[in-house]
């Protein structure tokens, strides 16, 4: 089975930043954020509540990770289209590790909470 499984959505915004005392020195910084998500019957994304927060302080989808069913670790990204070169660079440069630094985080949790129940 190839089928591969949603997992979530990256989010980015990438702003401008002054980086000397002129505004001539502008350089441009990308912010990514991972939400887990899954899709709808229709194939879309469904929309969480994260989402929508992020939403809100400016960051798109920009992205999308999807892993084979028995394996988490074993995911990709794809870009979306339309989204900007600075961030299609981030994606392909940074999403890996703000996606595996989530799901890393996850199982951290549910660790933890195993612990933590004996």
């Amino acid at each position: 089975m190839d089928e591969k499984l949603t997992i979530g959505c990256v989010m980015g915004l990438a702003a401008n930043h002054n980086k000397g005392p002129n505004f001539d020195d502008l350089e441009k910084y990308v912010l990514l954020m991972f939400c887990l998500t899954g899709e709808s019957d229709r194939g879309t994304l469904e929309t969480t509540r994260r989402m929508r927060d992020l939403l809100q302080m400016g960051l798109r989808p920009v992205a999308v990770a999807k892993c084979k069913p028995d394996d988490i670790f074993q995911f990709s990204i794809c870009a979306f289209d339309g989204v900007s070169d600075v961030l299609q660079n981030a994606v392909v440069d940074d999403a890996g590790r703000v996606v595996l630094d989530a799901i890393e985080g996850l199982e951290d949790e549910k660790y933890d909470r195993t612990e933590n129940n004996h």
